[in-house]
Formats: C-alpha cells, sequence, structure tokens
C-alpha cells in the first residue's frame, strides 16, 4: 500500500525527513504525530506523490485521497458538486457520495455552496472527498477547524473506514492518536 524505505528529503541545508522507514499495513489506521515542523506534511506530500525524496524511495500502491492543510473546495460549487467532482475520476457512484455524506455528517449542506460552508463543514466536506478518493487516505490535521463534537464525528468516520480505506493522517489532536492502530512520531524529521 505505501512504504517508505530511507527516505530523506532535504529543503537546502535543512533535513525535513532523515532516513525514514516504515511499512503501512492494508486496511489501518495510522497517527503521525510530532511537534510543528517536524516533518509530517513533508512526509504526507512525498507519500502523495506531490513531491520527490532526496534520497531513498517511496513506494505507493494505491489511489491517493488527499486532505492537505485547507480544505481546498470549489467555492462556486456545491458540497455535492464538490464530491462528485471527485468521484467521477475514480468510478464512484451517487450511493457513494451519499454513503460518504452520511459518515461526515454533511448530508443537510449537500446542497449548499462551498463558500456558504462553516469552516467545519468544509472540513467534513473534504474528508468525505478524500474517502472518495482512494483506497489510502493521506490528510493533514484532519480534525482542524472542528468543534469537539464535529471531531468525534470525523474520528468515528474515519475509524469505520478503516479496513476498506487505509489511513495515514498527521495530527495534534490526542483523542484521534488514541484511536489509531499505530502512532509513528517524528522528531526533528526521524522517526523516534
Amino acid at each position: 500500500m505505501l512504504a517508505f524505505e530511507g527516505v530523506t528529503r532535504r529543503f537546502r541545508a535543512r533535513k525535513a525527513l532523515d532516513d525514514v522507514s516504515f511499512r503501512l499495513a492494508p486496511g489501518s489506521f495510522t497517527a503521525l504525530t510530532g511537534a510543528n515542523g517536524a516533518g509530517k506534511t513533508t512526509l504526507l506530500r512525498l507519500a502523495a506523490a506531490l513531491d520527490s525524496p532526496t534520497a531513498g524511495r517511496v513506494a505507493l500502491g494505491a489511489s491517493v485521497g488527499w486532505l492537505g492543510p485547507e480544505p481546498g473546495l470549489y467555492d462556486d460549487l456545491t458540497a455535492r458538486e464538490n464530491l462528485a467532482f471527485v468521484a467521477g475520476f475514480f468510478g464512484r457512484s451517487e450511493d457513494d457520495i451519499t454513503a460518504a455524506a452520511a459518515h461526515f455528517g454533511i448530508e443537510a449542506a449537500l446542497d449548499a455552496r462551498a463558500r456558504a460552508l462553516s469552516r467545519g463543514e468544509k472540513q467534513r466536506v473534504a474528508l468525505a472527498r478524500a474517502s472518495l478518493a482512494g483506497d489510502l487516505m493521506l490528510l493533514d490535521e484532519p480534525t482542524t477547524g472542528l468543534d469537539a463534537e464535529g471531531a468525534e464525528l470525523a474520528a468515528r468516520a474515519l475509524l469505520a473506514l478503516r479496513g476498506p480505506r487505509t489511513i495515514l493522517a498527521a495530527t495534534h489532536d490526542p483523542a484521534l492518536v488514541a484511536k489509531a492502530d499505530r502512532v509513528l512520531r517524528l522528531e526533528g524529521g526521524r522517526l523516534a
């Protein structure tokens, strides 16, 4: 599904990642933790093939659902249209869109334009979109912008998707970390 083998990523003289190796088990939910600047977002970008390692190898054997630091929705489209746009690329049906909306509790927001949604609603639409996009979900701070109830709903939804999806989530949310099958901790670009 995903393997890092001796991966290093340099930005000029600074090593953002230093000799990182791990494998994700299919169907697992892995939390990626560490302080700000530890290399979490860099690792996710490499896993999503949005960047290349300076050294080492990233092996990706799945389609990727990506949630970056911002929801990244098309403001002029409705939530449903944002989901359908991505679902179409991955052969997902209207039933899949309905199921994803239900998982993340956004049924009532489906016909609203993205620009009219709250930050938390946008985040949950983006999570639903990532669940439609790939067998491997790469999530950068998936509970950002969510209140306690929304964060718990998102965590339950992610746990329900574990199995058919493999999830790697960079997070500072201790409740989400506690629900993970495995925790990878980055310290100064290295796995601790």
